[in-house]
Parts: structure tokens; C-alpha cells; sequence
């Protein structure tokens, strides 16, 4: 689960980001994330 400060990092970052690259884009990229965590 993403942390409260992960969350807002995202919220403050790329939502804003997002709405003025998806109409340039033609709406074309998603905005999924991917991460590999590993266990030491």
C-alpha cells in the first residue's frame, strides 16, 4: 500500500502534469506505475 506521502506526491505531481500532456498526447499514454519491490 502507498504511503500518505506517496499518495500526495502523485496528487500535487503528476495529476496536474497529466492534464496538460494527455490533450497535447491525444490522450494516448496511460498512467499506471510499475515497482519491483526486493527484500534484503
Amino acid at each position: 500500500m502507498p504511503t500518505k506521502a506517496q499518495v500526495a506526491t502523485w496528487d500535487r505531481l503528476m495529476v496536474p502534469l497529466s492534464r496538460v500532456a494527455d490533450p497535447v498526447l491525444g490522450y494516448s499514454l496511460g498512467k499506471s506505475i510499475l515497482a519491483v519491490w526486493q527484500k534484503h
